[in-house]
C-alpha cells in the first residue's frame, strides 16, 4: 500500500517534485530524435520490472516517474517526432498539457452543479460555443464523453427516443418494426457495437457503400432507406461521417441532411476527426450541412 506521505506530501516536497518533472519533460522534448518515431517492443527485462510493481509495497515516486517517462519515450508512437506524419492521432498541444495538470490538481467533481459550479459553468460555456460554431440553433446543448464511441452511442439513444418516445421505457419492442441506422462503409465500425448495446442488434446497421472517393453514396443511401421501408422496417438515423478514419473523407452532409428530412429520420454527424475544421473560418465550408444535424460528435484531441 502507499503511505499518506507519498500521496499527500508536504508543500515543499510537491514543489520540488513538480520542478523535477517539468525539467525532465523539457529535456525529453528537446532531445534529438535520432531514432524512429515508431515504438520499440517491451523487452523481457522491462516486463519483469513491470511485474514487480504490486500493491504489496510502495514505490519511490521519483524513480517511478523516471521509469514511466523512459517507457513512454520509446514505447509509444511519438506524435511529436518530426518523422511522424499521422493526423488521426495528433501531437499534444502545450495548452492541453497545462489543462491536464490543472484538472489533475483539482479533480473537480462536475456530476452536479453544486459540487463545482464554476467548473460546470466553464464546461457548459465551451459546449455552447461549439454548438454556436457548428451553427446549431440557440439552446442546443451537449456534454463531454470519454470518446467518440460513447458520444455516438448517445446520438443513437437520442435518435431511438425521438423516433419512438416509448423506447426509453419499453425498449425496442415499442417500435412497429425493427429500427435501422445508416452509416458509411468507411465509417468507424463502433456502430455495430452500439447497435448491440442499445438492443437493436447488429443487423440493424446499414453500411452504405461509397461513391468511389471514400464518401457515402447519397443515392445508394436513399435506395437503402426505401428498401427498408418496403420491408416494414423503421429508418431511424443517418450517421454521416466528417473525417473517416482511413482517409479523412467527409460524407455529402447537405445531401444526407435532405434525405434525413425527407424520411423523417435523425441526422447525426460523426465529426470525431474533421469537426475541428469549424475552428478555421476559411475551411469551415468543407463542413457545409453540419449545421442541419440533430446531433454532432466532435473529438477533443489534444
Amino acid at each position: 500500500m502507499v503511505s499518506n506521505r507519498t500521496l499527500f506530501p508536504t508543500p515543499e516536497t510537491m514543489i520540488a517534485t513538480e520542478k523535477q518533472l517539468t525539467e525532465k519533460l523539457r529535456h525529453l522534448r528537446s532531445a534529438p530524435r535520432g531514432r524512429a518515431a515508431t515504438p520499440t517492443s517491451p523487452s523481457e527485462t522491462w516486463r519483469e520490472t513491470l511485474a514487480d510493481f504490486t500493491f504489496e509495497k510502495a514505490t519511490n515516486l521519483d524513480a517511478l516517474m523516471d521509469w514511466v517517462l523512459s517507457s513512454l519515450d520509446d514505447g509509444i508512437v511519438q506524435m511529436t517526432h518530426p518523422g511522424y506524419l499521422g493526423l488521426f492521432n495528433p501531437a499534444p498541444t502545450f495548452p492541453a498539457e497545462c489543462a491536464d495538470r490543472i484538472a489533475a490538481a483539482y479533480n473537480p467533481q462536475i456530476c452536479v452543479w453544486s459540487h463545482a459550479p464554476k467548473a460546470v459553468e466553464i464546461e457548459q460555456h465551451v459546449v455552447r460555443q461549439l454548438a454556436h460554431r457548428i451553427g446549431l440553433p440557440n439552446g442546443s446543448g451537449g456534454h463531454f464523453t470519454s470518446g467518440g464511441a460513447e458520444a455516438n452511442s448517445t446520438a443513437v439513444l437520442s435518435a431511438l427516443t425521438s423516433k419512438c418516445p416509448e423506447y426509453g421505457e419499453q425498449g425496442v419492442g415499442a417500435f412497429s418494426g425493427r429500427p435501422v441506422i445508416y452509416a458509411s462503409a468507411e465509417s468507424h465500425l463502433a456502430w455495430l457495437k452500439i447497435a448491440h448495446a442499445t438492443g437493436i442488434g447488429r443487423q440493424s446497421v446499414r453500411l452504405v457503400s461509397t461513391d468511389g472517393t471514400g464518401r457515402m453514396d447519397a443515392a445508394k443511401l436513399k435506395r437503402e432507406i426505401e428498401s427498408d421501408l418496403e420491408k416494414g422496417l423503421v429508418p431511424t438515423m443517418i450517421a454521416a461521417t466528417a473525417g473517416t478514419t482511413n482517409a479523412g473523407m467527409i460524407d455529402p452532409l447537405v445531401e444526407c441532411a435532405k434525405i434525413a428530412k425527407q424520411y423523417e429520420v435523425w441526422f447525426h454527424v460523426d465529426a470525431a476527426w474533421g469537426g475541428a475544421i469549424i475552428a478555421d473560418t476559411e475551411k469551415r465550408c468543407f463542413l457545409a450541412g453540419i449545421e442541419k444535424a440533430n446531433s454532432v460528435t466532435i473529438d477533443a484531441h489534444k
